[in-house]
């Protein structure tokens, strides 16, 4: 019982630090797309398409 629960916690865990990863690149993404001027995002989009 005490095994199964540890392995689980891990499994939390390791979802958990995974979630993080995702968010903060998304973030950092966003904060990088808002620094350039909203010109030069919108050409890349259209390039990008």
């Amino acid at each position: 019982m005490i095994m199964n629960s540890i392995n689980t916690h891990k499994h939390l865990m390791l979802r958990f630090i995974l979630i993080c990863v995702l968010i903060s690149c998304c973030y950092f993404n966003v904060v990088e797309m808002k620094r350039k001027s909203p010109r030069t995002t919108l050409d890349g989009l259209r390039y990008s398409r």
